[in-house]
């Protein structure tokens, strides 16, 4: 038996255009999502040329910790297209999530220049150590700690610490050089152990805050001190900014050098390593740098062991730099014509000069400051104002205190310069310099690493600064001039 179907011609033309929209459509959406998925592994495969060409530490991370830069972005992509589903859209934090989650793995060390921007800010997830501080205080008698004064109702004066020593650092309390009880850690704390007599104790703890300066820079002075805060290392190019600068390299060339200088480095997250060092020239030696015939001489010294990598990409993000902060015709001139010759014989090499030996600079009968250079950090002293530390100690490690807690820890590498992936816009910041082996931190006492920071010679929270800055300058009048910058 057969059967047969009658459709009209209207029908069956529905039937068939619905079917081929369905299918168009289909194809559409299926061809949207392979351009979305297309887009991320172009992405993905510029931030391993990034690497690769623009990025200082990479042949070292490939060769002593095994970093491979294929096995990274094909489990970081993986991992984005996991997280993101079907999403129609690039997810610019997530991006940043997944490669800074497999760089931070595979690395195989720290690097706090390392950094990627997906929205307002450069991020890595390198871990940091944090100082966590206490109110119990201890002296040192022989090789022992006993309790000096404790807010803590259970751990009574001259009870015996009996716990890592390393914990217990020194500061000026109560007019003495004590020893106070802080913990360094990955994060901020509110409660942590300790030990004393045997056994172990919960206590308080607390993060001290941040310094709030408001102005660029900040002058005070009295018959025996210089207080000069900085709030940042950034070369501003405006009328204002260049008077500024102006004022302060006068005050520093006419400073008495029976003086002490408190140089408050707080919350200053850096900038140009340069402009520190062209501070702190005047305040050590008798002459202005410019007029020093010695400066080049210098400045190789301080570098001497750092190298530093050369490429097209990174020819180019100098010169995109140059002209974002409107560097001087002389400067652009100069970073256009390195890249016209990179372009002419691309070529990827290090330079740099071996170390030569030295650990501090040499002083030609230009020494000029006889009194103390007091330099306050916290966590927030980052990159150029910790190179700025680090210069200092070069001119003469004897005069150089430091006071406050550990710095970020960010200075063995430098010289980072932005790339931009080209569809999520995701911005990359890749060192071109490193420092590990230089002069500048090689032989320095007080650097502890990057995450680490430079630890200071007298641990201080803000409530305690002043009657630090008092008992090591032996200057009463601090507490008029300083209390509302040094205090806040």
């Amino acid at each position: 038996m057969h059967y047969i179907i009658i459709i009209d011609g209207d029908t069956m033309y529905k039937k068939v255009l619905s079917c081929v929209l369905a299918i168009s459509l289909a194809i559409c959406v299926s061809a949207k999502e392979k351009s979305i998925k297309q887009q991320i592994h172009e992405d993905f495969l510029y931030f391993k040329e990034c690497i690769t060409q623009a990025y200082v530490n990479y042949d070292e991370a490939k060769k002593d910790y095994g970093f491979d830069i294929d096995d990274c972005i094909k489990e970081a992509e993986k991992m984005y297209l996991k997280k993101s589903g079907r999403s129609k859209e690039i997810d610019r934090v997530l991006i940043s999530y997944c490669i800074n989650t497999y760089f931070y793995d595979h690395l195989g060390f720290v690097d706090e220049h390392f950094g990627i921007k997906a929205q307002s800010d450069f991020v890595n997830y390198f871990d940091r150590n944090y100082a966590n501080f206490t109110n119990i205080f201890f002296e040192k008698k022989d090789d022992d700690f006993f309790v000096y004064s404790s807010d803590e109702l259970k751990i009574r004066k001259n009870d015996k610490y009996t716990g890592n020593q390393d914990s217990l650092k020194k500061c000026i309390h109560d007019g003495k050089i004590l020893y106070r009880y802080i913990v360094m850690d990955k994060s901020d704390l509110t409660e942590t152990e300790i030990s004393i007599n045997g056994n172990t104790y919960k206590i308080k703890c607390f993060f001290d805050g941040y310094a709030n300066k408001e102005d660029w820079f900040t002058f005070k002075e009295t018959d025996k001190s210089l207080y000069f805060a900085l709030k940042d290392c950034m070369y501003i190019p405006d009328a204002l900014h260049q008077e500024e600068y102006n004022k302060i390299t006068e005050q520093l060339i006419s400073i008495s050098p029976e003086k002490n200088i408190i140089l408050d480095l707080r919350s200053n997250m850096g900038g140009d390593k340069h402009l520190l060092e062209e501070l702190l020239i005047p305040m050590f030696y008798k002459v202005e740098y410019k007029d020093f015939n010695n400066y080049n001489t210098l400045s190789n010294i301080v570098y001497s062991g750092s190298k530093t990598l050369n490429s097209l990409m990174i020819s180019e993000a100098k010169l995109k730099n140059a002209l974002k902060y409107n560097y001087s015709l002389e400067s652009m001139a100069y970073f256009k014509n390195e890249v016209e010759e990179q372009k002419k014989n691309p070529k990827r090499y290090y330079s740099g000069l071996e170390n030569l030996g030295y650990n501090f600079l040499p002083q030609n009968g230009n020494e000029k400051l006889n009194g103390t250079l007091y330099i306050l950090l916290d966590r927030s002293t980052a990159s150029a104002a910790e190179h700025g530390v680090a210069f200092s100690y070069l001119f003469n490690r004897d005069k150089v205190v430091l006071i406050g807690t550990n710095s970020c820890g960010a200075l063995e590498s430098g010289e980072a310069y932005t790339y931009t992936l080209p569809n999520s816009k995701v911005e990359i910041e890749l060192p071109s310099r490193d420092y590990r082996k230089s002069t500048l931190l090689i032989n320095n006492p007080h650097w502890n690493g990057d995450s680490k920071g430079f630890y200071p010679d007298y641990w201080t929270s803000k409530d305690e600064l002043l009657q630090t800055l008092q008992f090591l300058t032996d200057d009463d009048s601090l507490a008029e001039a300083y209390r509302s910058f040094v205090g806040s």
